[in-house]
Order: structure tokens, then sequence, then C-alpha cells
């Protein structure tokens, strides 16, 4: 009886040993390295890309773990809408911009399409650490932005295992700013082109012309037009320019103006012969 109740006890502590040794598990954690600054021009023909990247650290508990299996998971920040997270102004005004787990920016990361970045990190050394990137994009053509800083917060969360199929452990979630910086802006969308006169010698009416031109500027940023001169002499014929308009408030879509050119009546001009032609080059300057 003696004997039989010492094995037993034996067994008891064994059991316990084994317990005790399976309860611990390997430990990672992340940090996130800076998130992305961009400066965003809407007039830009092209999106804006840049790219990040976050570090996992992970130790093991025995020597039986060799590497550990990790998902990182993505929210779509504080501001998203339907297909795309967005950052946001102080005036509540927004900017659409998205993360990828890949270069080619073809695999949005995050919640909403339930896309994670998925790696292993080697650990037979007994801690290791593996480094993976993420990429950012602005889409171009946002003509409704206005200038100013905008930015939102992304929340990334680690899940990790030996087996990821088999049980996973949640390390604590960390962030990555984002900041979308738009610097005010403006540009002809559509130049100017040849105010043409046709006038004869001592003509009864006055002779005029005009050139369109387009401005594309931010949205809601004030911005002026102007001429280098109102006017001039080619071939003895005096002549005035005018435009449509000379301020405005940028709407971030293209606003169309005229240069408007006139020749008074009874002017005598030079021209010697049947023809003369002459020309001169003004300059139009918007100011902003």
């Amino acid at each position: 009886m003696k004997i039989r109740h010492l094995l037993r006890f034996a067994a008891l502590i064994c059991a316990a040993v084994f317990w005790s040794a399976a309860a611990q598990a390997a430990s990672c954690s992340i940090t996130m390295n800076p998130g992305f600054t961009s400066f965003y021009d809407p007039a830009a023909p092209t999106p804006t890309d840049n790219v990040s990247s976050v570090t996992i650290y992970c130790t093991r508990s025995t020597a039986a773990e060799t590497t550990i299996n990790f998902a990182l998971k993505a929210n779509n920040g504080l501001w998203a809408s339907g297909s795309t997270n967005r950052a946001a102004s102080a005036a509540n005004a927004f900017v659409n911009y998205d993360v990828y787990r890949n270069t080619a920016r073809t695999q949005a990361w995050g919640q909403r399409n339930n896309v994670d970045i998925n790696g292993t990190v080697d650990i037979r050394s007994g801690a290791g650490s593996t480094t993976v990137s993420y990429y950012s994009r602005i889409p171009a053509g946002q003509t409704g932005v206005a200038a100013g800083a905008y930015s939102d917060t992304v929340t990334v969360t680690l899940v990790y295992s030996t087996n990821l199929s088999t049980g996973t452990t949640t390390a604590p979630s960390s962030t990555f700013p984002v900041l979308i910086m738009v610097n005010p802006a403006c540009q002809f969308s559509t130049p100017p082109g040849t105010i043409a006169f046709a006038y004869t010698s001592f003509q009864g009416t006055a002779a005029n012309a005009s050139t369109p031109f387009a401005v594309l500027c931010s949205n809601g940023l004030p911005y002026t037009l102007s001429l280098d001169s109102l006017g001039g002499t080619l071939l003895g014929v005096n002549y005035t320019l005018a435009l449509s308009a000379s301020a405005a408030t940028g709407t971030g879509v293209s606003q169309a103006y005229t240069v408007n050119g006139s020749i008074a009546a009874g002017q005598a001009g030079s021209c010697a012969t049947a023809t003369c032609t002459a020309s001169k080059v003004h300059t139009l300057t918007i100011t902003y």
C-alpha cells in the first residue's frame, strides 16, 4: 500500500510540472515606425505615395519554439467612409487615402476588407524581430480639397502563435498617425491663347477680340488676376485689354475667364502696304 501511494503521488507531481511548462508561451510586441506625412497637390495628375513600416519583436519560452507566425490587423482609422480611409481637417473637411500591404497598392490593408499583413519571426536564438512595410496612397484629382492640415489615426493589432490555426495571442494594440498637408495652390488649367484683331484704317466701329482661359485654385483660396499692362500700340494703332474678372475664390475646380481686347474706331495706323501684321506678348499673373 505504501508503494502504490508513493507512485500515485509521483505521477501527480509530473502532471503538475507538465502543465506549468505548457502554460508558458512566446511573447511578442510591435513597434510602429513613424506613420506617414504627405504633401498633397490636388491639381497633380498622379497619386501621392508613401511607405512606412512596423517592427515585430518576439521572445520564446522554450527551446522547442523556433518560429512565431503573426497577423497584423489594422482598422480603417477614425473617419473611414465607404471604400476608403479619410483624413480630416479642423474644419471637418476630408482627404481620401488608403494603406496597402503590397507595393503595387492593389491589396488594401485593413478591417474593411479583412486583409492582414502576415509573416514569421525566427526565434531560434531565443528572440528575434522582423520589419514589414506598408504602403499608402492619396488618389489624384481630389479637386474640392481646401488647403490645410488633415490627420487620422490608424490602430494596429498583432495576433501571433506558433500555429495561427490552433490558437492565438493578441499583443497590446498600437497606432500610427497620418498627416496630409494640402498646400494652397493655383494654376492655369487652360492657358490664354492669342487675341487676334482684324482692323482697317479709319474703320467706323471698334474692333473687338478675346481669348478664354481657366484657373484651378484650391477650394476656399482667394486669388487675384492681373495683366502686365492694360493695352499698347501696334502699327500706330492703340488697343486696350481687360479681364472678365480680377479677383475670386478658388473652388477646387476650373473657373473660366476671358481676356478682352478692343481697338477704338477711326485710327489711321502706320501700315504702308496693303496688309501689315504685328504682335506683342502680354503676361497674365495669378496671385494668391
